[in-house]
């Protein structure tokens, strides 16, 4: 095989859909072949590696030296702001040590469209015991867009209840007559988000950490519509794709493991998604 058609071949999706394509590569070794002029994203999801020692395979090194950690996130950073689309969000999940570089990083001189909108808490079960110092209780979202959006949703979730006596747990200052219709907005405080652990949720073959579709869909509804484009360049499981399928939107997955996990997870549909009752006000 020559290398012409070996790059061919490195080039072309796995697997697609109606609405989007799966590629088997290393995001940073393939996205440098997307065209801004070509491909552009509404939405750039990533939630990388957190560099905590923990087993994906062969294929990935989750014990990387912090410089060269921050440097890795740097290089997918830079190819993942090219190909925003103008108003086109990018979120990225992980501990709130990388974020805090990564924040910096996309917030120096070198990104002057990128304008910086939320950071995300969102509430672990399982933090990480530490000897000394504060329980760590929450990963994040950076979330940043590039110019000016007119894609920033507005989402309200039901009014929250006890579970046993099915009664409000707040009193909303006496307010509860005007709340809107569809519930109370969303902030950026996440505690409703929970760890997957049931296999029902989880997609077969798949050994590494997930996560819930009822994050991801409400970062989808968020920051798209249906039709828009979003990018995902270490898919994992394929939690993005499943719910883009479900959502309407158009996506583009990179895996460098095994894409047959995410293939399956779409065709099969053997993953069950977490209940979520995010509405978009209209």
């Amino acid at each position: 095989m020559t290398d012409l058609e070996s790059l061919s071949i490195f080039l072309e999706p796995v697997f697609t859909t109606e609405l989007g394509q799966l590629y088997r590569a290393d995001a940073l070794k393939l996205l440098p072949f997307f065209s801004e002029d070509e491909e552009r994203f509404d939405l750039i999801f990533v939630d990388p590696p957190f560099n905590l020692e923990k087993e994906y395979g062969a294929h990935v090194n989750d014990g990387l030296s912090e410089r060269e950690y921050t440097t890795w996130m740097h290089l997918w950073l830079m190819q993942c702001e090219r190909l925003l689309a103008p108003g086109g969000s990018l979120m990225v999940y992980n501990l709130p040590k990388w974020n805090v570089l990564a924040a910096s990083f996309l917030m120096g001189t070198s990104f002057r469209e990128l304008e910086f909108v939320d950071w995300i808490a969102v509430k672990v079960t399982q933090g990480f015991p530490r000897a000394k110092g504060l329980y760590r209780a929450h990963y994040g979202i950076i979330h940043f867009i590039k110019g000016k959006s007119d894609r920033l949703n507005k989402i309200r979730m039901p009014v929250e209840t006890c579970r046993h006596c099915g009664k409000d747990i707040r009193d909303y200052g006496g307010h509860r007559a005007k709340l809107h219709e569809n519930g109370i907005g969303v902030s950026d405080i996440w505690t409703d988000i929970g760890t997957v652990r049931h296999r029902k949720y989880k997609a077969a073959g798949w050994s590494g950490p997930q996560l819930s579709t009822k994050l991801v869909r409400r970062c989808v509804l968020l920051t798209t519509r249906p039709g828009d484009r979003v990018l995902d360049p270490m898919a994992g499981s394929g939690t993005t794709a499943d719910v883009c399928e479900r959502e309407g939107r158009r996506w583009v997955a990179i895996e460098k493991g095994d894409a047959n996990i995410i293939k399956d997870r779409l065709t099969i549909k053997s993953v069950a998604h977490h209940e979520s009752k995010d509405t978009v006000e209209e």
